[in-house]
């Protein structure tokens, strides 16, 4: 029954041969040797290079030194 309903939502089981070929759901966390972490006011981390300064004027953390 569950697998007729997940076939009519359009939803399909992937075989083992598709399972294989998926990669990872995103950009390694870790930043490039060259860049540091900033985090926007919502929580989200993205990369800057340490040279330049966040979004919301605060320095790359976890940049090389």
């Amino acid at each position: 029954m569950l697998k007729n309903i997940l076939q009519l939502n359009g939803v399909q089981e992937l075989n083992k041969e598709q399972k294989s070929k998926l990669s990872g759901g995103g950009r390694d966390p870790r930043p490039p040797v060259t860049e540091g972490v900033c985090v926007d006011n919502q929580g989200y981390f993205y990369f800057r290079p340490c040279t330049e300064t966040c979004d919301d004027g605060t320095v790359p953390q976890d940049c090389p030194i």
